[in-house]
């Protein structure tokens, strides 16, 4: 018996002396599953962003099909108005739904100035030197020449008018065409004026005393077919700085009628007045 016990000893001794041989359980962390983790979470991630951004756009593209309607309508009628403060004034015309006092006076300041304008024409192509001279002055530059050099004439009736540098009509348009129109523009250049070839050709012949209006006042005596028919009523100045001024009032009937955009004169009586001028 004291020969086993020590070999059971001992073989004990050896079994606790041998090292363990553990195997890696699946729970244990490693760089594979690790990454692989990694590589889940990643790929959740995006899956969410882009179910994300798919839902905004969605949602933006369903909005913006609603609002138009909205916006459609407000800035429709935004635009109707923003159209009507922008939309040139015009004057009153015949049957529109205007205040009668109002469109008088509109009509009646027009007629004013533009007698008053047409007043200072019809003077004038009479008072210059000559309706060669009476360009030059309208455009601020008296002193410019505008007959040609040397001298070309032509006698129409009995007339003489010299040529000039300038083109008929773009003139006649420009500095007469914009105050007279119809049968008081073609009377008012009448023995003054006249075309040939497209050239203007003007008449030398001037001088006579040279007369303002003042105290001018206009009154609507018929309106037919659109056209206004007035007396004007004014005294006269005269003297190079218009110190004498004549006491008595004197009338002049005129019309004025809208050509285009605007109204000009189509009829004056004072034409009549200057016509002996030419005779």
């Amino acid at each position: 018996m004291k020969n086993d016990t020590p070999q059971t000893d001992q073989t004990n001794q050896n079994n606790t002396s041998e090292p363990l041989n553990h195997h890696p359980s699946d729970s244990t962390p490693t760089p594979e599953k690790d990454q692989k983790k990694r590589n889940t979470i990643i790929i959740v991630t995006a899956t969410i962003i882009v179910i994300v951004a798919i839902a905004i756009t969605l949602t933006a593209f369903l909005l913006m099909r609603e609002k138009p309607n909205d916006s459609s309508s407000n800035s429709s009628s935004e635009g109707n108005s923003q159209q009507d403060d922008n939309d040139p004034i015009d004057y009153p015309e015949e049957g529109e739904n205007n205040d009668p006092a109002n469109e008088t006076t509109q009509i009646d300041k027009i007629a004013a100035e533009l007698y008053e304008k047409g007043n200072y024409l019809v003077e004038g192509r009479w008072a210059y030197g000559s309706a060669c001279d009476f360009i030059p002055h309208l455009d601020g530059d008296s002193i410019r020449e505008i007959r040609v050099r040397p001298l070309e004439t032509s006698t129409i009736d009995g007339e003489e008018y010299y040529k000039t540098t300038l083109p008929y009509q773009e003139t006649i348009d420009k500095h007469f065409g914009e105050t007279f129109t119809g049968d008081a523009l073609n009377r008012f250049v009448a023995h003054r004026y006249v075309d040939i070839d497209g050239v203007l050709y003007c008449s030398d012949r001037g001088g006579a005393t040279f007369t303002t209006i003042k105290n001018l006042k206009v009154s609507l005596q018929a309106e037919i077919n659109g056209s206004y028919e007035y007396l004007a009523s004014y005294n006269v100045t005269s003297g190079s700085e218009g110190e004498e001024t004549t006491p008595e009032a004197y009338t002049d009937k005129f019309t004025i009628q809208k050509t285009g955009e605007t109204y000009k004169i189509s009829s004056i009586d004072s034409l009549t007045y200057n016509d002996h001028f030419a005779s």
